[in-house]
């Protein structure tokens, strides 16, 4: 992505994302696990000049040079996952995990009011990236969507530096999307690009994370059945 996510020019935004990393660092704690289905308020973030994000859909078949990062064919595969959100600054979003039919459902109602409008939730990875594949080019999602647009990022040991990509889906129609490993985004928990930040160790990934923004008020609903590293 060729720019930038936050628009860095509402401080009052950055509040918020610094206010929803705490919660992810364990500084401040606001989180509503996957197995109860609840409704939280969250901040928002600006939406980024560009969502014109290229995305490869590819079957659900998944190839054999591939490793599951997390299958949610099992429900205990939901269990780290939880939602991230900001109460404090008067977001009134709504936003949770919960799991149903072989899937984590990401779903709420996305609200502008407020400085609203930012919803995530985060897990971790049912296995870690194994070298058992020679190489990871992509990152694949097999989910069901509303049309919307969401955010995959990934998260390694260095929280200092994140990787973040756009997928657009298509509402009511189940595909794998295929994310080229190439086009992650390194940012800061605050989502503004980082400089001269290394280039992603697929190996190394051990938390994903799931946003919606982009000022896409109404409500939302992603259903994720499996992500993959594929080779």
């Amino acid at each position: 992505m060729s720019r930038t996510i936050v628009d860095r020019s509402t401080r009052a935004i950055l509040i918020v994302v610094v206010v929803a990393s705490a919660a992810a660092t364990g500084c401040s704690s606001d989180t509503s696990p996957a197995s109860a289905v609840t409704a939280i308020p969250v901040p928002t973030l600006a939406a980024p000049a560009n969502t014109a994000i290229a995305n490869t859909v590819a079957s659900n078949t998944v190839t054999t040079n591939a490793v599951t990062l997390v299958d949610f064919a099992d429900r205990a595969a939901a269990g780290s996952w939880s939602s991230q959100n900001d109460t404090v600054m008067g977001g009134r979003s709504k936003g949770a995990a919960s799991w149903l039919g072989g899937a984590l459902v990401f779903s709420g109602s996305l609200s502008l009011e407020n400085n609203g409008g930012f919803s995530s939730v985060v897990g971790d990875l049912t296995q870690p990236s194994s070298r058992t594949v020679p190489s990871i080019n992509t990152i694949s999602i097999s989910a069901r969507g509303d049309g919307k647009t969401y955010v995959l990022q990934l998260r390694t040991g260095d929280d200092s530096v994140r990787y973040v990509q756009r997928f657009t889906t298509e509402a009511g129609v189940e595909r794998t999307y295929s994310l080229a490993l190439a086009a992650f985004e390194p940012v800061n928990f605050q989502l503004s690009p980082v400089k001269n930040a290394p280039r992603i160790d697929p190996f190394a990934v051990t938390r994903l994370a799931l946003y919606i923004l982009d000022k896409q008020s109404g409500p939302f609903e992603l259903n994720i059945r499996r992500i993959d590293a594929v080779s």
